[in-house]
């Protein structure tokens, strides 16, 4: 602050408005400030002292402890949330956009994603067969979702037939399928694949 501020006297502004501010009496002294750097957040609120003002300090540890947090809110970047098209043909699953053949794998989606909204838990295979067609006798999400890029990230298998929505940041690598073992396994190379004659 400038020295003339609690002076008593009146002075002009730059901008021609006149100020004037009453003295204040006895005298007050800075005795410590700590210095936090820009990358490492303090541990604690940053503690400011001054003598003969409790109040002033306790105001001025606020305001730097609220540009602090405020700053921090700014450079935080905000998660994009799921949205999907009104017939779940195109989902927007936290930043990677799938699509969905309309009829069975939209229709699927459909289900997980209103138990996702409702509770976050998963629906057995059964319970999305009747959403998607309840006279259907054959379903199956391997086989619905085969080589879909959804499948495995955003519906994740959970077991037993069940499957659920997963957001990426708990989403786990799904569980190896049970069952025949395909002959034409990717990364093997098809000599390797061949039968010794």
């Amino acid at each position: 602050m400038k020295r003339r501020f609690f002076g008593g006297q009146s002075f002009l502004m730059p901008d021609g408005r006149i100020f004037r501010h009453e003295s204040v009496r006895g005298r007050g002294v800075l005795v410590r400030m700590r210095k936090v750097g820009a990358d490492s957040p303090p541990a604690e609120p940053l503690a400011v002292k001054v003598v003969n003002w409790p109040e002033g300090a306790k105001i001025i540890a606020e305001l730097f402890n609220s540009l602090k947090l405020s700053e921090e809110a700014a450079t935080t970047p905000a998660e994009p949330k799921p949205t999907h098209s009104a017939d779940f043909t195109c989902v927007n699953w936290y930043g990677t956009k799938y699509t969905f053949a309309l009829g069975v794998q939209a229709s699927a989606v459909k289900a997980l994603w209103d138990e996702w909204e409702k509770s976050g838990m998963e629906l057995h295979q059964e319970t999305i067969r009747r959403a998607v067609d309840a006279e259907r006798k054959n379903f199956r999400m391997d086989k619905a979702f085969r080589n879909h890029p959804a499948f495995g990230t955003m519906i994740q298998r959970i077991g037993d037939g069940r499957y659920k929505l997963e957001p990426p940041t708990t989403a786990k690598p799904a569980p190896a399928l049970m069952g025949k073992k395909s002959a034409k396994s990717p990364g093997i190379p098809a000599k390797a694949r061949q039968k010794p004659r």
